[in-house]
């Protein structure tokens, strides 16, 4: 395993071009990594569960390939926070999201929502497989009122 820009690299022998994304030089898969840093671009939708009970999801743009999708439980009134749980959604072969862990903190009328996950990329270069995973950091912003989300932030 190695180590470079908080990230990590491990071999792996049971990769190849069917179960990993394939790149024909080193810039190329590069290339791919800047794409997937992310923008705050981002689509809300919300459910309804019962009277009291809301779904609300906001999906990131981490990638012009796959977003990440967030989905916050919550009841309004009075305001408790339920559940958040995320995952990747798109053109995911050889991409994986794992969550593994969230903060929530309540100030006045906003909810802040911290989740942090690894996020990998099995790839093959030159037939050699390797996963590469990078933590990443997502914030959600909501309107205790509401349970609106009104901010994404990718940090």
């Amino acid at each position: 395993m190695a180590r470079l820009n908080n990230a990590t690299f491990s071999f792996n022998n049971n990769l190849d071009a069917s179960n990993s994304l394939s790149f024909n030089s080193v810039n190329e898969f590069k290339n791919y990594l800047d794409e997937t840093k992310g923008t705050e671009t981002f689509e809300l939708s919300y459910i309804q569960q019962n009277p009291n009970e809301k779904l609300s999801i906001a999906k990131l743009d981490i990638s012009i390939f796959f977003d990440l999708s967030i989905r916050v439980k919550q009841e309004l009134d009075p305001y408790k926070f339920l559940n958040v749980t995320s995952d990747i959604e798109g053109m995911t072969l050889g991409r994986h999201w794992n969550q593994k862990e969230f903060s929530v903190s309540i100030d006045e009328n906003i909810v802040t929502i911290d989740i942090i996950g690894m996020l990998s990329v099995s790839v093959t270069q030159g037939g050699v497989g390797t996963i590469f995973e990078k933590e990443r950091h997502f914030r959600l912003k909501i309107n205790k009122l509401t349970g609106q989300i009104f901010g994404t932030y990718i940090l």
